[in-house]
């Protein structure tokens, strides 16, 4: 896997748009975005057509959710939040090799998207251990938490679970940025991992990625942003 050089990371901020890229190498093209619009469409994306979608069927019992790249926390914390309605008990593991760091985290100025009783809880996923059982409720292990976070700072390809899976966020650079995130192998890896009807949400919608989805075993669903015009996956078991 080709590594990404966090120390490179700086942020670059204009009327549009706020990203992360690398100042040196720009990691394979790719940047992580956090515009208004990008945090609109990863919550079209991962909370309202994985978690909520999920969500109607757990009822009461505990929802387990895979992170493919925590990044800067974006999926994690739009979780949170729409917990804080569904109120139910979520495991949520997150993987991520190179974490973005911590002096960039306080620059993307979340505060300005969430309360701020949702952006301390952002900040306390930021800095909650790896792994280690975090919950983000109160800060403190309980058996009654609504929302538990498992970090994990590993490289997913050599990465084997001990676990399985309700909802799977597959949030990685595109195909021909990161091909070996897409191949056959580790996406059976990850169909082994998850539940019978389990979903993976992913903003890829590359007819090569429809195909060794539907390859390993899924299901697969295209659906269309209105509003930006993108298409995502959702891909069942």
């Amino acid at each position: 896997m080709a590594e990404l050089k966090v120390e490179h990371l700086e942020l670059i901020q204009n009327e549009a748009t706020r990203k992360l890229v690398l100042a040196k190498e720009h990691f394979l093209k790719g940047n992580y975005h956090y515009s208004s619009a990008a945090i609109a469409y990863s919550k079209f994306v991962f909370v309202e057509n994985g978690f909520s979608k999920v969500a109607q069927k757990s009822r009461s019992r505990k929802l387990r959710i895979l992170e493919m790249g925590f990044g800067a926390g974006l999926n994690a914390i739009l979780t949170y939040e729409r917990n804080l309605i569904a109120k139910i008990p979520v495991l949520y593991t997150a993987v991520d090799i190179n974490p973005v760091p911590l002096k960039v985290i306080g620059r993307l100025k979340y505060d300005q998207h969430f309360d701020n009783s949702v952006y301390q809880k952002f900040l306390l996923m930021h800095f909650s251990p790896w792994f280690s059982n975090t919950c983000i409720d109160n800060g403190n292990k309980s058996k009654n938490c609504f929302f538990e976070l498992y970090k994990i700072q590993s490289d997913i390809l050599q990465l084997d679970y001990d676990d399985t899976f309700d909802l799977v966020y597959y949030d990685a650079f595109s195909p021909q940025l990161q091909p070996e995130l897409w191949t056959y192998e580790i996406l059976f890896k990850i169909y082994n991992a998850c539940n019978t009807g389990a979903m993976l949400v992913t903003h890829c919608c590359d007819d090569s990625v429809k195909d060794t989805l539907a390859n390993v075993g899924f299901e697969i669903e295209i659906i269309l942003d209105e509003k930006s015009k993108n298409r995502m996956i959702r891909a069942i078991k």
